[in-house]
């Protein structure tokens, strides 16, 4: 199995660029919102106990694809926190153990950019964040394209290259 991690924060454009490497590859599309949609019906509330459990259901997903040798592309807002890098190691360690691989791949635009993007229709299919001061506020708290602690991160800044472009370029960079 091998797990193409794409992270950056809200608007990057995670899911349009993951969205086009599936469709180079046989690889299946398993973004951030499928999980966290899910659990807002059970847990509304935007809080760590949303959080604990679609990562748990992400978990089992992770160990099933990798236990069924399916290939799958990811999505992930990486803040840099501890939780998030605990989740990263995990989920990385977990494909590992089953002898699966884990390509990680930064996704940056400035905040000029993702404030322009975030309100932009395609975002509501998925209940994806679409309040710009919502968006600045969580720009503010979080660092600065904080990077996934792994070597060989490949970083696109999604302003100067297309989402067929930057699948295109993941596909090449990790011999997909």
């Amino acid at each position: 199995m091998k797990l193409i991690f794409i992270y950056g924060p809200p608007a990057v454009g995670k899911l349009t660029v993951a969205e086009e490497l599936v469709k180079l590859h046989d690889y299946r599309l398993f973004h951030n919102h499928l999980t966290l949609d899910l659990v807002r019906n059970i847990y509304p509330e935007f809080n760590q106990q949303m959080f604990v459990l679609a990562d748990k259901l992400r978990m089992e997903v992770f160990e099933y694809a990798a236990k069924n040798n399916t290939d799958i592309v990811f999505t992930y807002v990486f803040d840099g926190e501890e939780y998030d890098k605990s989740f990263v190691a995990k989920a990385a360690e977990l494909v590992r153990e089953h002898n699966g691989t884990v390509a990680f791949v930064q996704l940056k635009a400035s905040h000029d950019t993702l404030l322009d993007r975030v309100d932009e229709e395609s975002r509501g299919k998925f209940h994806k964040l679409k309040d710009k001061n919502i968006l600045k506020a969580h720009l503010g708290k979080t660092a600065k394209d904080p990077v996934v602690p792994f070597e060989d991160v490949l970083v696109i800044n999604t302003e100067e290259m297309s989402a067929q472009a930057s699948a295109s370029h993941i596909s090449k960079h990790f011999s997909l």
